[in-house]
């Protein structure tokens, strides 16, 4: 699948909608990463709910999807 093609399906949202968990997660990170995060994925069973840990500008943010 072409760059462009794989931006515009990104898009649309029957695709995040077809996301498993861990893949959703996943994508979440790179968009955090292109707005200059460090991000962590955390383990993706015992990690207490906690799903995702943002850090910038010395701050640290704990994410949990839904």
């Amino acid at each position: 699948v072409s760059q462009s093609r794989y931006a515009k399906r990104k898009k649309q949202e029957d695709y995040w909608r077809s996301l498993s968990g861990i893949e959703f997660e996943r994508e979440l990170a790179r968009i955090y990463r292109a707005m200059d995060f460090t991000v962590n994925l955390t383990p993706a069973t015992g990690d207490g709910g906690v799903d995702l840990l943002l850090q910038k500008e010395n701050r640290l943010t704990i994410f949990q999807q839904k």
